[in-house]
């Protein structure tokens, strides 16, 4: 008989988390300062303001410490990529002197010109203020590119009148939905419930190809597909290529992806060759909905980026 080895505790192998996620709000909050923030996340309410600029100062201590000097507002709009606009965490005092701030304010709301993103005809184009409003249910995260380090907030997208401009906003409310209706449901068959919670792991398919081979098809430049070439096995003839043994270049850029991301607490659970040549798939655990679809996004920016940096096209 199996037992699991409920207390060990995964860490990321000899490197600092560059995630800030409730576990670590626990370490840095007071125990009554906690509790206010679960149960503002719980209940789906902005957390009080004096709680909005406790958590703003803790947030700003732990940038400094990692070498961040800009944050962003991490956001989904309507494009199917994500969206961020870097500010510095820099303003005047009285006397006008520039010192290190970052409000309680600046935490939780953003503004951002809405009038270049789609809105799915909800409004005039001309209409430009959209706002930007921090999602506490998910993981505060730096991103580093090269030598630029930003914090970047996960947040929703929305316009000045409430209407929604983003991917994120119907999940969270589809979560919301499901939740109460589930809690009714089981109270009444006397399962006693205060909340449901829907949980996915992302199966993420990807094609690497040297950039060389990617330079000279300007159908998959332009398309990131092929339109013309040899015509796709239809049968089993790859058979040998599903599961089969990873090259010594391709592990490497697993190997790269997968300690970048657990650097930002994000565990890869699975990896493997796919059916077509040059086809692969990374799995990370299972999470909550929300938080795993945020989670995904970075792993499909972090596989583009590694390999960049190591001579290879990611589709």
């Amino acid at each position: 008989r199996y037992t699991a080895l409920s207390h060990l505790q995964f860490t990321p192998p000899l490197q600092q988390s560059m995630t800030f996620s409730l576990q670590d709000f626990q370490q840095h909050l007071s125990e009554p300062e906690y509790s206010l923030l679960l149960s503002s996340i719980s209940g789906h309410k902005s957390p009080p303001a004096q709680l909005i600029n406790r958590i703003s100062e803790v947030l700003q201590q732990w940038a400094a410490k990692n070498g961040t000097t800009q944050f962003c507002h991490w956001f989904q709009p309507l494009t199917g990529m994500t969206a961020e606009k870097h500010d510095s965490f820099v303003d005047y005092d009285s006397k006008q002197n520039l010192i290190h701030l970052f409000s309680g304010l600046s935490l939780v709301k953003g503004e951002a010109d809405a009038s270049s993103f789609p809105s799915g005809s909800v409004r005039q184009t001309f209409e430009a203020r959209g706002y930007t409003i921090w999602d506490p249910s998910s993981h505060i995260f730096i991103k580093q590119q090269g030598q630029s380090k930003v914090m970047c907030i996960p947040s929703v997208f929305c316009s000045y009148s409430g209407d929604i401009l983003d991917e994120k906003t119907p999940l969270l409310k589809a979560q919301a939905a499901m939740s109460a209706e589930c809690t009714k449901l089981l109270n009444k068959l006397g399962v006693s419930c205060e909340k449901v919670s829907s949980m996915t792991g992302s199966e993420q398919e990807y094609f690497l190809i040297d950039i060389e081979h990617y330079n000279r098809r300007i159908d998959i430049q332009q398309c990131g597909r092929t339109l013309f070439g040899a015509a796709p096995a239809k049968t089993q003839q790859m058979q040998d290529h599903y599961f089969g043994n990873i090259p010594v270049k391709i592990a490497n850029f697993m190997a790269t992806v997968n300690k970048k991301l657990n650097s930002m607490n994000i565990p890869v659970k699975t990896q493997h060759n796919e059916v077509a040549p040059h086809q692969h798939e990374i799995v990370c655990l299972h999470s909550d909905v929300s938080l795993s679809v945020d989670q995904n996004l970075i792993v499909m920016q972090t596989l583009n980026e590694v390999a960049e940096q190591l001579g290879m096209k990611c589709l």
